[in-house]
């Protein structure tokens, strides 16, 4: 039977609150019986712009928390961490994306940027963006650093500031990052190369990057897209019926290089407005889709199995190719559908292609134990033991232990 614990409850002050990335140490212990440093970033709080922080282990809760770095807010540094964090395993240096903040000197205030923070605490602002970076991952070549952005670029109008990019930022010997728009989405007639992207990009082992977007395509609920360094092609566009709709996070490589990701929309249309959402997996080498497991979310039920993955929600890979991921609402019956659950998808030995669901834990319908669970990270050197967030609680939102 898995235990949930919270391990540190944010104060919603100095601390930060409203936690968003969450990971662990690269450089992790991983004899038996120990338990990772995290690092993660909150979306407000320290002086009301965020903070990035360390969760150092103790013998009992609360971990130790130490704030790395505290936003200001202003044009300097950023303003609102969002999305993904991404760790060099190499020196520590972490890489983020703020949603506001950030400066288009000598013009107006930017809205978002991507930063950059030395394991000593100096942060460094790498670009200003029109609108919203959605956090960064490494290159091939481990150096420079691709994401995307929600609007922006020249693709369509959203009152003339384009519908979203896919970008790189390429560290240059005076230490600067220029950048290079790889793709402006929304270049198509009908947007139907997909709009406004809303995760970070998914670097496969094949060199291809792949990723999501919230609207556009055919059917105008969102695609899945990949990008092969010269061109941009939709693999899948949603319809927000049965397949899914609106995906917002990110994907992850599987086991045998699969993809897999979830849509916050469309699968059960009876007991969610819109539909609660599905899990999905586009297979090598041709990467179809096909949706491998339904969210009903119906809380206090016995369908109570979660529903609605949205901005937030994440998928993790653990030991033999095991799915684990959360969603914000479903579980337990607290009057207003439920505080969220975590849940496990697990390849089935015996119908190859059938997955297994199994959820490992509901919030407390009293929200004692947080509530809108969202980023999760799994250690597989550690018999799979999950650490993720709450969005919210009595403060400023938690960051918890599951165990199996």
């Amino acid at each position: 039977r898995a235990v949930l614990k919270t391990l540190y409850e944010f104060l919603g002050y100095a601390d930060g609150a409203a936690p968003q990335a969450l990971r662990l140490d690269p450089n992790c212990d991983p004899a038996p019986g120990t338990d990772c440093i995290l690092f993660g970033t909150t979306s407000i709080g320290g002086v009301g712009h965020g903070v990035v922080y360390k969760l150092e282990p103790t013998r009992r809760p609360p971990w130790t928390q130490t704030v790395l770095y505290t936003f200001q807010g202003g044009r300097a540094d950023g303003d609102n961490p969002i999305g993904d964090l991404l760790i060099d395993p190499n020196d520590g240096t972490m890489y983020g994306a703020t949603a506001y903040g950030g400066t288009n000197d000598p013009g107006p205030p930017a809205a978002g940027t991507v930063f950059q923070l030395a394991a000593g605490g100096q942060e460094k602002l790498l670009r200003s963006f029109e609108s919203h970076p959605y956090g960064v991952i490494f290159d091939a070549d481990g150096h420079k650093l691709i994401g995307t952005t929600q609007i922006g670029g020249s693709g369509g109008s959203s009152g003339g500031s384009g519908e979203g990019t896919l970008y790189r930022l390429t560290p240059a010997a005076e230490g600067s990052w220029p950048l290079s728009i790889l793709y402006n989405f929304c270049s198509l007639p009908s947007c139907a190369d997909g709009q406004r992207p809303t995760a970070p990009p998914t670097l496969h082992p094949n060199g291809t990057i792949y990723g999501t977007t919230q609207l556009g395509g055919t059917g105008f609920k969102g695609t899945v897209f990949s990008f092969n360094g010269r061109r941009e092609k939709v693999l899948y566009n949603f319809s927000g019926g049965t397949d899914g709709g609106s995906p917002f996070a990110a994907l992850v490589v599987g086991k045998d290089d699969s993809l897999f990701g979830m849509a916050s929309h469309g699968g059960d249309l009876t007991n969610c407005t819109g539909g609660c959402g599905v899990v999905f997996e586009l297979a090598p080498p041709h990467f179809r889709y096909r949706v491998i497991h339904t969210f009903h979310g119906i809380a206090g039920g016995a369908n109570s199995r979660g529903s609605g993955p949205g901005n937030g929600s994440q998928l993790a890979v653990g030991t033999d190719g095991v799915l684990y991921g959360t969603t914000p609402r479903g579980g337990l019956d607290n009057g207003i559908g439920g505080n969220g659950v975590v849940f496990s998808l697990t390849p089935d030995p015996t119908h190859p292609g059938r997955w297994l669901p199994q959820v490992l834990h509901k919030f407390a319908a009293d929200g004692s134990e947080g509530s809108a669970p969202g980023s999760l990270v799994v250690d597989t050197a550690h018999n799979d033991t999950l650490y993720g967030t709450t969005l919210q609680s009595r403060f400023g939102g938690t960051v918890w232990k599951l165990t199996q």
